[in-house]
């Protein structure tokens, strides 16, 4: 599994590569005081990853610029 990193990514719409919307997997504790992040986080080429330059959403995989696929 490779691991994607925020300066691999940019969008493939209009070349934005400073701010992004996007989903991830946590584990968290959930009680009656309410919810809070209790371990690490983290999202793959799967997450659905939002471009706030232009609006455009797809999964991550989609957002890494082709220099940083590596073999």
């Amino acid at each position: 599994m490779t691991t994607l990193r925020f300066e691999d990514i940019a969008c493939p719409k209009c070349g934005h590569d400073k701010h992004f919307h996007i989903d991830v997997t946590a584990i968290a504790t959930l009680d009656t005081s309410g919810l809070s992040i209790a371990g690490d986080y983290y999202w793959d080429g799967h997450s659905c990853c939002t471009c706030l330059g232009c609006g455009f959403e797809a999964n991550a995989s989609e957002f890494v610029k082709s220099k940083a696929v590596q073999p």
